[in-house]
């Protein structure tokens, strides 16, 4: 993919500038900041700070993961795996995310023809979503912070000859990013409900006039005894939430059309339960499909 073809979604971080094509990179043409081009269709994004309003509002262990990986550098040889990566986790886990991104699609194609559509996966990790989505989008722009991510999903387009794919190093909460069509931010709205309001604030910002962005949410009845500290846990600093606390934190962040949908990742199920019973069966997950 050509720099030329999605510049136009694209800002400075710092003081949302238009960003032109020059050397090495892309210069700003407010502030004359150039973000380097890493390598190919790979671009460092990040502000010059991290948000300060981020560092009051996340937990210690979360603010000391945020500035790491602020500080670090992308190595695209870098071979680790990141977290979410498939080779990093049990076949049955896999299987549940794939599973995930296939339900999600016609939720964010929302009813269009995506083909002409450019959509931004926003804290995208190891790229489930970008490489599914991209035969079916005009355009993906896959927005991270995790350098290692960043890294990992590049190489996963690679292999599987995606073209149309842009790598882009951000923070979210400055996202340089502007009148996209599609958003998603999937399993990402965890760290407290200050956080997923600034980051529901930033989604906001970034969607184009007729845009839509869907994202998600842990439902806390999901597994009750584990947030209760009855089992043991496995969700340690994160956060879930019931519908109705879900529903207030997106009603807070100045989005206006909001729709509702439950997403239980247990689809296996035997059909007359998911039909006849699902009020007794919560959903793992509050995913919310929203506009300006």
């Amino acid at each position: 993919m050509r720099i030329e073809d999605v510049l136009s979604y694209l800002r400075c971080p710092d003081d949302s500038g238009v960003l032109h094509r020059r050397e090495g990179g892309l210069g700003c043409a407010a502030c004359g900041r150039v973000f380097p081009e890493i390598g190919s269709g790979v671009f460092d994004l990040l502000p010059l700070k991290p948000n300060p309003h981020a560092l009051e509002c996340l937990c210690s262990a979360h603010r000391e993961v945020y500035l790491r990986e602020f500080q670090r550098s992308i190595c695209l040889e870098d071979a680790s795996l990141p977290w979410g990566a498939p080779e990093a986790n049990p076949q049955n886990w896999a299987n549940r995310k794939r599973q995930q991104v296939e339900w999600l699609l016609p939720h964010v194609s929302a009813g269009t023809a995506s083909k002409d559509l450019v959509l931004c996966d926003v804290s995208a990790g190891s790229g489930h979503y970008t490489l599914r989505f991209a035969a079916d989008f005009k355009y993906v722009l896959h927005c991270d912070l995790s350098a290692p991510s960043i890294s990992y999903a590049r190489r996963r387009a690679g292999q599987a000859g995606l073209k149309n794919v842009l790598f882009c190093r951000v923070d979210y909460f400055s996202l340089p990013i502007q009148s996209v069509d599609r958003l998603i931010c999937m399993d990402t709205l965890i760290r407290g409900p200050q956080h997923e309001e600034m980051l529901m604030k930033s989604i906001a910002g970034a969607l184009a006039p007729a845009g839509v962005a869907v994202a998600d949410f842990h439902n806390w009845w999901h597994n009750p005894l584990r947030r209760m500290g009855l089992l043991p846990q496995n969700f340690h600093d994160n956060r879930s939430y019931s519908k109705r606390e879900a529903h207030a934190i997106v009603a807070r962040s100045g989005l206006g059309r909001c729709e509702y949908f439950r997403y239980d990742e247990n689809r296996a199920a035997p059909a007359f339960l998911t039909q006849y019973l699902s009020w007794l069966l919560p959903p793992s997950r509050h995913t919310f499909r929203v506009a300006p």
